[in-house]
């Protein structure tokens, strides 16, 4: 599968208002992929997928459970769902209020870089500030209780003060993924950001590219890697398009071919599936398409209680010739007793006209729900019966092939006379390899 529109990784979303200044352009030189968004309604206008990691700055929204996180707070908007690895014990990252303390620890995992900004940029502003730093802590919120080791693989503190409460510190997602909570009382946010970044290579390889990818910035790139991005989005953008092209012009195909397979259904595939009128009226125009004159007997010529055969066939280009059709639909197989059927209509033709039909035809529509594909040939089982129908000029007819036939005529228009000229020469069971042919 292709996708178009790609942007380059790690791709960085950043919910918030009233960002500090110079934020947004240290951010923006950190990725080449950026995009910033206020907490309320906008935020459902992304595609969180198309994203690798997210900012929030004093603010709180749900973000799905790929992302990596860094969430800077005032300490009111701490949020999030998390679960244990086990997945027995639930949480939520809660405010759990302020620190008294005056003493502060550095946790000796923390990773050196984050160490040396907890050093260097959070821990002079916390014991600098008139206010009491904000804690946060993981509470129990469902399950199992959780013990010592399943807060500690789950959260672990940046800095904390002496009695163990968290002033920022992260957490891992049950995705792996990694929601990072620091004050928003840093002076530098957008060191933090790329320390996260650097830290969340080592999780997600694939869409926390190395170091080297910073080139793909525009603001650290050369007039002629300009130029050939420029023509790059032109490029991915004509794939775009060809691309919207040819599924609006698939999306109409598609309409198309479910109003033809309407128009079967309602016409022509009543040969394979219909019974009764239905049936004897789409055999009618079959053979009418063949060029045949065809006279519906039974609604013209029979009285109530006394019924003949279903139809009367003429060749208008073969003057005198005539056949009669009892056309019959079955769920089961083709049944015997019509060829008696059709012989008593042969003996009263021959009674009123003086003279025999040419031909006697059984057409029939045999295990009529099921595959056509899978039907057996019309009495299959009763060859003798068929030989004997045939000496006397009779014709056994699926409408299977008559489905075949029409869709060959309509094919090739001038094959008309070999279908009309196969019918009224064919007894026995009708052989429809003529179309198999050369024209």
């Amino acid at each position: 599968m292709r996708v178009f529109g790609e942007r380059a990784r790690p791709r960085l979303l950043v919910v918030g208002d009233d960002l500090p200044t110079g934020l947004a352009e240290h951010l923006s030189a950190l990725v080449p992929t950026i995009r910033f968004v206020s907490p309320g309604d906008e935020i459902w206008t992304v595609r969180q997928l198309e994203f690798d990691a997210a900012v929030l700055w004093s603010c709180f929204t749900r973000l799905e459970e790929h992302m990596c996180v860094v969430q800077f707070s005032d300490g009111k908007s701490w949020g999030g769902n998390i679960r244990s690895p086990n997945g027995q014990a639930h949480f939520e990252v809660r405010e759990s209020g302020v620190s008294v303390s005056t003493e502060f620890v550095i946790p000796d995992e923390v990773p050196r870089a984050v160490e040396q900004l907890v050093e260097s940029d959070l821990l002079p502003r916390v014991i600098a500030s008139d206010t009491l730093p904000h804690v946060f802590d993981l509470v129990h919120t469902a399950g199992a209780q959780p013990g010592p080791s399943d807060r500690s693989l789950i959260y672990r503190g940046f800095l904390q003060d002496a009695d163990g409460l968290n002033i920022a510190g992260r957490y891992t997602r049950p995705t792996n993924a990694e929601w990072w909570c620091v004050p928003s009382i840093v002076s530098h946010p957008e060191r933090w950001v790329a320390a996260a970044l650097e830290e969340w290579r080592s999780l997600e390889c694939g869409r926390f590219p190395a170091l080297g990818d910073w080139r793909l910035n525009a603001g650290w790139q050369t007039v002629e890697e300009l130029s050939l991005a420029g023509v790059l989005d032109v490029v991915l953008a004509e794939g775009a398009a060809a691309e919207r092209a040819h599924n609006e012009r698939l999306a109409g195909i598609t309409a198309e071919q479910q109003v033809a397979r309407q128009q079967a259904d309602e016409g022509e595939r009543r040969l394979l599936t219909a019974a009764g009128d239905d049936l004897v009226a789409e055999v009618m125009a079959t053979l009418a398409e063949f060029g045949l004159s065809v006279v519906d007997v039974d609604a013209t010529s029979a009285t109530k209680g006394d019924k003949l055969e279903d139809l009367r066939i003429a060749d208008p280009l073969l003057p005198g010739w005539i056949a009669l059709a009892e056309v019959r639909s079955y769920a089961g197989g083709a049944q015997l007793k019509d060829l008696f059927r059709i012989s008593r209509f042969d003996a009263r033709f021959a009674l009123a006209a003086d003279r025999l039909p040419d031909r006697l035809w059984y057409v029939v529509n045999h295990f009529s729900g099921t595959d056509p594909h899978s039907r057996p040939m019309p009495l299959s089982a009763s060859p003798g019966e068929v030989a004997a129908f045939a000496d006397n000029r009779g014709l056994v007819v699926d409408t299977r092939d008559l489905f075949r036939l029409r869709v060959w005529v309509r094919q090739s228009p001038d094959r008309r006379e070999r279908v009309r000229r196969l019918l009224r020469e064919s007894t026995g069971v009708l052989d429809v390899s003529v179309m198999s042919e050369t024209d």
